[in-house]
């Protein structure tokens, strides 16, 4: 690639969570100029945590402290008329607000901050991320949604339930997926899609 280098990152401990989708379902996010790239006529959903680790500027070394924290972002996939393809973030959560404001003031990135924690065994054998939803606050200026297994043993469902009811949103649901788990969305993807498309597809109808 060419041009100037305008970070360097380390990325550690990375997972790659991907749900394909119908691309005419993500269309409408996606940016002027560009379309869902597909894969075998489906595109995909992709749920991206990791650390960052001692990223700098340009080519300089790793800035300590700043240079790394914890990340999560939410991403699709783009492709252009001329074939060139891209990642079109949905969000960019960090837990180090020193650097959300500092991603958002100089690169004009849409960062936002969001408790999480990651930690690893002795024996590197176990390893845990927490993810905090509270963080993001009770009052959301669109409709809110909460697809949830009964059998959620990671999320248990009263838990999910009590958040759920803290909520303040114009539109809210929450829904219960009989006999799913934790990952529901895979283990019964048919179960998901129908619930998705019937309660949030019809929100994003044009007026």
């Amino acid at each position: 690639m060419t041009g100037p280098v305008m970070m360097n990152q380390g990325w550690r401990d990375l997972t790659f969570l991907h749900w394909a989708v119908p691309p005419e379902e993500v269309a409408h996010l996606m940016p002027p100029g560009v379309r869902p790239d597909t894969l075998d006529g489906v595109t995909y959903v992709g749920l991206i945590p990791f650390r960052m680790v001692r990223a700098g500027i340009a080519r300089g070394p790793g800035v300590p402290w700043f240079g790394s924290f914890l990340e999560t972002n939410v991403r699709l996939y783009s492709v252009d008329d001329t074939g060139r393809r891209g990642i079109v973030f949905l969000s960019l959560d960090a837990e180090r607000a020193a650097v959300v404001l500092g991603a958002r003031a100089v690169f004009g990135l849409p960062y936002r901050w969001a408790r999480m924690g990651f930690a690893r065994s002795a024996s590197g054998g176990t390893e845990v991320l927490r993810y905090d939803a509270r963080t993001l606050g009770p009052k959301f200026d669109v409709p809110f949604f909460i697809f949830n297994g009964d059998k959620d043993l990671v999320t248990p469902i009263d838990l999910a339930q009590r958040y759920f009811d803290t909520i303040e949103a114009p539109q809210k649901a929450f829904v219960v997926l009989d006999g799913g788990g934790h990952s529901a969305m895979l283990t019964m993807p048919d179960r998901f899609l129908r619930e998705l498309v019937a309660r949030v597809r019809p929100l994003t109808a044009s007026p």
